[in-house]
């Protein structure tokens, strides 16, 4: 059936809004919608080209990248493969705490640049900058991802999400106005659970009827047996869902897609890179976002297989 809603969110607030930021997630959307299909070889040749331009900037602009390329004598201008970045330095937290201001390019003023900072998970948060159109890249890899599971700009979403920095930020007006009318978003607020608020979810996601589902892997796993166990037949099966933030085990995808009767879509990300892995339709394992970036696994300070 056709919804209206969708179509203009979509085509007219989700474009009036870009115009307003002048915002560049279209762009960014419509090349990595193109290279998501290039051969694996391609891929390397196009990390490889835009890893030769990010480390160039870095050396240029940043003093505290000038100066550790310079102590182990890693000249950016002559990378020639992917393999050679394990010459750097592996960057470290505390590298970051005691030298952050070092990091920020002589070319960006602070105008320039946007605050961010991890979720914590892994001990205190980790304080950084972006520049503003990494917003909307941020925003076009997510939206690249979120098709994957059938999702589009304007459908209506479900976000079971627990982050109290993310639902906090949905407070103001102009929040609310942007979740109603572009976005079409609900937050389902999963910082605490009971059964009691397990039952309200049910009945809220009953009425709203959205498409799609993103959430905690575990919040997600805890609706799914709160709905078996009361034996509800009458909830609300959405089209699709995705589901990210924790380890999604085996035995909790079973059990999610069996009450909900659709497909879990998995996916790994940080608040640092957005969206680093999703799986697609095939399911047989998540595509690394490598036209966006390098992915190194390390062991011991060594790169491992």
């Amino acid at each position: 059936m056709f919804d209206i809603l969708q179509f203009t969110a979509k085509h007219f607030f989700f474009r009036m809004r870009e115009f307003q930021e002048h915002g560049t997630t279209l762009k960014h959307l419509a090349e990595m919608e193109r290279v998501q299909f290039l051969s694996p070889r391609e891929i390397e040749e196009l990390q490889l080209t835009r890893l030769q331009t990010l480390l160039k900037h870095a050396y240029d602009n940043c003093p505290y990248y000038q100066r550790r390329f310079d102590e182990v004598g890693f000249a950016p201008s002559k990378l020639q493969s992917l393999g050679e970045l394990a010459q750097i330095p592996l960057l470290t937290k505390k590298d970051i705490q005691l030298s952050k201001e070092e990091m920020k390019g002589r070319n960006y003023s602070n105008e320039m640049l946007v605050p961010n900072k991890t979720g914590g998970s892994t001990g205190s948060p980790l304080n950084f900058y972006h520049d503003k159109d990494r917003l909307f890249s941020r925003k076009a890899a997510t939206i690249r991802h979120n098709r994957w599971a059938g999702w589009d700009i304007g459908m209506k979403t479900a976000s079971f999400w627990g982050h109290r920095q993310d639902i906090s930020g949905m407070a103001t007006v102009g929040a609310r106005l942007r979740s109603i009318f572009l976005d079409r978003l609900a937050i389902i607020d999963t910082s605490s659970i009971t059964r009691e608020r397990l039952a309200e979810f049910k009945t809220r996601l009953q009425g709203y009827r959205p498409g799609i589902y993103i959430a905690y892997a575990n919040s997600m796993f805890l609706f799914a047996r709160f709905l078996k166990e009361t034996n509800s037949r009458d909830h609300h099966r959405p089209k699709a869902i995705i589901t990210s933030a924790e380890v999604l085990e085996p035995d909790q995808r079973i059990l999610i897609e069996s009450v909900f009767e659709c497909k879990v879509y998995d996916r790994y990300g940080s608040r640092e890179t957005s969206v680093l892995a999703s799986e697609c339709d095939h399911h047989s394992g998540l595509h690394i976002g490598a036209d966006g970036f390098v992915m190194e696994f390390i062991r011991d300070g060594k790169p491992a297989k």
